[in-house]
């Protein structure tokens, strides 16, 4: 990866820890305390149903402009929504059409210039789940907006003086060219949808997840650290031992410990861990069938992540369900199985 890269990477990683943070304290430290019961139902639904799927919406305007404008202008509105914190309702809604166009320019950005490769995106996506933990704990603790509002101007200013000049993106590597490199499946349609599946499974599931670990304390952050920890280590794991090795091992590897892990903070975090590494397999994978449209690529990963999410919103629960979660993880890795390219030379 070239320095210029590492460095633009570097620059949206943190931009993302940063959005984030500001907009779940706003969730939570201004719109949560002012609202009903059914307003914070409500309320959550619209923020994840603005910020999560209209980032396909989002990335399939920007695709043709440079990274840095949709996430420019995600840092103004969300700035604004700091602003409108008073008016908890109208922040929440601004906020989370400035996170949306924020992601989509660094996940842009991270497919940009991936070369092919599972890394890029992992690292930027994994940042979020830093940010989301942060968030929500100075949230609570009611922290002003105005130091988190000079923080996100400082991250537009990052943003404008080191991503403005963009690098022709390279060109991806011919995964027929590459022996053992190729997905099982060859239509580039069936391999998204099946990628789809496998985000939309994985984020259903992920709702059913209990950790035996309190929520008060230094425990709070624990689960957004494995989150963190799996999403960064699954691209790179998945450049070197392939991306569908990767992500059909990890997924059956979790059920055990996720299942039967019981009390153990051990096992429960090292299936965390592994739960999460195949993020960057789907979001790599739907981009090389979508070659020079990495905003919409990456649109459509948040998209599953919201349709995932939308049976919890409307009151899904897997009480005495056991077989649930081992049932969409095992589901999950058939789709990466068939839809995720193997080990290609060359990459690490």
């Amino acid at each position: 990866m070239k320095k210029a890269q590492k460095i633009r990477l570097a620059v949206y990683s943190a931009g993302h820890l940063i959005i984030d943070f500001s907009c779940y304290v706003i969730l939570f430290g201004y719109f949560s305390p002012a609202a009903s019961g059914a307003q914070l139902a409500s309320g959550f639904l619209m923020y994840n149903t603005i910020a999560f799927p209209f980032q396909v919406i989002f990335g399939r305007c920007f695709d043709r402009r440079p990274s840095m404008v949709p996430a420019l202008i995600g840092c103004a509105l969300v700035i604004a929504g700091l602003l409108l914190h008073g008016q908890p309702s109208a922040a929440v809604a601004v906020c989370a059409a400035g996170n949306a166009l924020f992601h989509v320019g660094g996940g842009t950005d991270s497919l940009r210039y991936s070369s092919g490769r599972f890394a890029r995106p992992g690292i930027f996506v994994a940042f979020g789940a830093l940010g989301v933990s942060l968030g929500i704990r100075a949230g609570l603790g009611r922290i002003s907006v105005w130091p988190v509002i000079l923080t996100v101007l400082v991250c537009g200013l990052w943003i404008l003086a080191c991503c403005g000049e963009e690098e022709e993106e390279e060109e991806l590597p011919s995964l027929e060219r590459e022996k053992g490199g190729a997905a099982l499946l060859k239509a580039p349609e069936a391999v998204i949808y099946l990628c789809l599946i496998s985000v939309i499974i994985r984020s259903f599931a992920g709702y059913l997840i209990s950790v035996p670990w309190p929520s008060e304390g230094g425990w709070f952050f624990l689960s957004s650290v494995c989150a963190f920890l799996g999403k960064a280590s699954g691209g790179i794991a998945a450049d070197r031992f392939g991306a569908r090795l990767t992500g059909v091992v990890t997924l059956l590897l979790c059920i055990p410990l996720l299942c039967l892990g019981g009390e153990s903070t051990v096992l429960c975090g090292l299936g965390l861990i592994l739960f999460n590494m195949t993020m960057a397999v789907t979001a790599g994978t739907i981009y090389e069938k979508l070659p020079g449209r990495p905003g919409f690529a990456f649109g459509l990963t948040t998209l599953g992540l919201w349709l995932g999410y939308l049976p919890k919103a409307f009151g899904f629960t897997a009480a005495g369900r056991t077989w649930i979660l081992p049932a969409a993880a095992a589901v999950s890795a058939v789709c990466l199985l068939l839809a995720a390219p193997g080990r290609r030379a060359g990459m690490i």
